[in-house]
């Protein structure tokens, strides 16, 4: 780990400084039984390839964002740590899906699906930002990326003169400034807020207090906003893309329809049914309470004793 974190976990652990140079040569980790590699991009891989490893698969998302060349170098590469992997796992069962359509997985069959836990923590401190929108809004939480559709919501702008729309998210990609021209050409920029990439108390702070979870992402492999917010209690507004109808199940409201009309009309039928139905969040919190490290660490506890047990 980075050596700002050595001592994260106490002082009876072992660790190891990260270095450029293991992106090349591997990490040298004598005496490791198991080792897990948390994304399938990772560059960070034991030296010893006697070693096992547990693979982590987040999303195949590059399928349908990249040119047809590089996304077949990038599937090859995904082949390849695939194939030195002892165990193979997903975050979500749209992810495990996606992966079974377009990867060879036959030694790594049934793909357990092991979902994300909720990072919120709801005892942490608040913070509201200096930007804070005078009135009620929406929020969306996710870098500014034509594959996270965020241009569909300026148009709820239109529809709704009394809300607010808060784009958080990182702003390098060249969509972010074109949301900005749609804003200005819709007339809606004069509530439309882009604060870039928020610290864990600004986004505890805007969940809490928004009207309403809006995300409809083309690509996901889990959605941890959206398990954010239902754990606030919060209304969710999603498209039915990836992993999004399994993580927000029957508490969740959905867009099958991008259109204007459609994405108001949905949002204006939603927000009247949760104001009319008292158990809602509860509805959603107990959606959110699916999703749990502890759970976590228990099966990942499982599939490194497995693989630890292949090979000894």
């Amino acid at each position: 780990m980075p050596r700002r974190a050595v001592g994260i976990f106490g002082d009876r652990e072992e660790y190891l400084v990260e270095s450029y140079w293991h992106r090349w040569s591997g990490v040298r980790a004598p005496g490791c039984r198991v080792w897990h590699c948390l994304h399938q991009d990772s560059a960070y891989w034991p030296r010893d390839r006697r070693t096992p490893v547990v693979l982590t698969l987040h999303d195949l998302n590059f399928l349908k964002d990249e040119a047809p060349r590089r996304r077949e170098r990038r599937l090859h590469a995904l082949q390849q740590r695939v194939d030195r992997a002892a165990v193979v796992t997903a975050i979500s069962q749209s992810t495990a899906d996606i992966a079974r359509a377009h990867l060879r997985l036959a030694d790594h069959c049934p793909l357990p699906v092991i979902h994300n836990g909720n990072p919120l923590d709801p005892s942490g401190a608040e913070e509201r930002p200096q930007w804070a929108p005078p009135g009620p809004f929406l929020l969306s939480i996710a870098h500014l990326h034509p594959k996270k559709n965020q241009a569909v919501l300026l148009p709820l702008l239109q529809a709704r003169p009394d809300l607010w729309l808060v784009l958080a998210g990182d702003q390098r990609h060249a969509y972010a400034a074109g949301l900005r021209r749609a804003a200005e050409r819709l007339g809606v920029a004069g509530r439309l807020l882009m604060p870039g990439v928020i610290g864990a108390a600004v986004k505890l702070w805007l969940l809490r207090r928004c009207t309403a979870l809006v995300f409809p992402s083309l690509a996901e492999g889990f959605g941890l906003p959206v398990v954010e917010a239902m754990s606030v209690g919060k209304p969710v507004f999603l498209s039915r893309c990836d992993s999004l109808p399994e993580i927000g199940g029957e508490a969740a409201f959905y867009w099958d329809d991008f259109s204007p009309a459609a994405m108001a009309a949905g949002l204006n039928a939603g927000l009247a049914a949760y104001a009319a139905g008292p158990a809602w969040a509860g509805r959603l919190r107990t959606q959110a309470q699916r999703f749990q490290w502890d759970t976590a660490a228990r099966q990942y506890l499982a599939l490194y004793q497995k693989a630890g047990r292949a090979g000894a």
